[in-house]
């Protein structure tokens, strides 16, 4: 690599050391742009915290797999050393037992390496690593399944919230309608006053109704911001001014079979794969246990060389060794005392344990589809009842606001019917967001998008 080259790039790895990435900028919803909800679901699983986590879990995957696959592969060592001493003599002991300093000192060095490499491999273990990347694999399924079980979620929450903020509009919207109405009532009083076909009391009431609708479009507006803000935080933005959604908000009659949504639920609920995955797992554990009864063969190859020399005068037994060695290990168990035997019977208790809570956890699901089924069922039915209702009622006020322009009703019929369109209007909504907020709960319960 040139030479600049190379000095820029570790410049660069250096400032990025000292001086990390700033921070992207925070998520904020535009409030003039009408959002979808797939638009929404896009935002919230960039910057919504808990799946970003659950991103990062994933992504830890590769390393994991990895590792699992190195348990079925050889182990490889190497070793090395090198070593070098210096003995220097000045004395000697002579045969009447004085020590006198030899005229020139003598200088003895020697040095030694080392080198070896070592290959190992399990033939047979009883099957015990096979079944621990088999374990190992399961385990990466349960994070993948968790990642999807967040998305699941998610949606559901995502699904409410957004749901909760169009409730919150179209409750504006009616409290607004409301108050435009009572306005021009309040005019039509004050006109039927100066001709002299009402009385002050009519355009005092009107004036306090007017008052009392402002009061309620103002709690509209703010539980409208609160709803939006909560929107927001679920995706992961700040707060911000209440925006616009394009999101179907009408009921329709559930077509559903109970039997298709309970199969679906049991191949695609994370619930239940994960039980699955742990049963299998508990019977890996009871083969990983039951190894321990059987032999094992393992495999090992050696070479080693090793050199030493001295000075002034070389070692002559074998200044340089060459080593090749290959050895095949049989180990038979034959007692362990009771050791294994508890081992493995432990397991086969744990996987049965296991069975029962897995068939548990499909009834359990089996009981939660059918509520669910039928409390959107229910939705449906009473959404169909309010909205009769809010028909009549609608269809009442227009004829009571009539006969009251034409002098032939008094005021307090005309509140009257006002009182019962808003009772209407409000009742419907409601259950339009009670059957919105059961549909929710049955895809999640089937754990899929049933709208799609």
């Amino acid at each position: 690599m040139n030479k600049g080259l190379l000095t820029i790039a570790l410049a660069t790895a250096i400032l990025l050391i000292h001086h990390p990435l700033p921070a992207s900028p925070p998520l904020t919803l535009d409030p003039g742009h009408a959002y979808t909800f797939d638009e929404l679901l896009a935002l919230g699983q960039a910057h919504n915290t808990g799946l970003r986590e659950s991103a990062l879990a994933v992504e830890g995957l590769q390393w994991e797999r990895l590792e699992a696959w190195g348990r079925l592969m050889p182990t490889l060592t190497a070793g090395s050393s090198y070593g070098r001493s210096e003995r220097n003599v000045i004395t000697y002991e002579d045969a009447n037992g004085e020590v006198k300093e030899l005229p020139d000192a003598q200088t003895y060095r020697a040095t030694s390496s080392h080198l070896s490499l070592n290959l190992r491999q399990t033939l047979f273990a009883g099957f015990a690593n096979t079944a621990a990347v088999r374990r190992a694999l399961l385990a990466r399924q349960d994070v993948l399944g968790e990642d999807s079980r967040q998305q699941q979620q998610f949606r559901h929450d995502l699904s409410k919230t957004a749901h909760a903020v169009l409730a919150s509009q179209s409750r504006q919207a009616t409290e607004q309608t409301l108050l435009e109405d009572r306005l021009r009532q309040l005019e039509l009083a004050r006109m039927r006053l100066q001709v002299g076909k009402g009385t002050e009391l009519e355009v005092l009431q009107m004036e306090i109704d007017v008052g009392r609708q402002q009061v309620n479009v103002a709690a509209a507006d703010q539980d409208l911001r609160s709803s939006w803000d909560a929107l927001s935080l679920l995706l992961g933005a700040e707060p911000g001014p209440p925006g616009r959604l394009e999101m179907d908000f009408e009921v329709f009659q559930p077509a559903w079979r109970q039997e298709a949504l309970i199969n679906e639920a049991l191949d695609s609920r994370e619930e239940v794969q994960r039980g699955r995955r742990s049963l299998e797992q508990a019977r890996l554990q009871t083969v990983e246990a039951r190894a321990g009864f059987m032999p094992s063969l393992n495999l090992q190859l050696g070479h080693s060389r090793s050199e030493q020399r001295s000075e002034p005068e070389a070692w002559k037994p074998f200044p340089r060794n060459y080593d090749n060695s290959a050895a095949l290990s049989l180990q038979l168990p034959l007692f362990q005392g009771f050791a294994t035997v508890n081992a493995w019977q432990s397991s086969r208790i744990n996987e049965r344990r296991l069975a029962l809570a897995h068939d548990q956890l499909e009834r359990e699901v089996r009981a939660q589809i059918r509520e669910a089924v039928l409390r959107l069922e229910a939705a449906w039915s009473q959404s169909r009842m309010t909205e009769s209702n809010l028909e009549l009622a609608r269809r009442s006020l227009a004829l009571e606001r009539e006969r009251y322009r034409l002098g032939l009703a008094s005021l307090l019929q005309v509140q009257s019917a006002e009182a019962t369109w808003h009772q209407a209007e409000n009742d419907h909504l409601a259950q339009r967001l009670a059957f919105r907020d059961r549909l929710a709960e049955l895809e999640l319960a089937v754990g899929r998008d049933l709208t799609r």
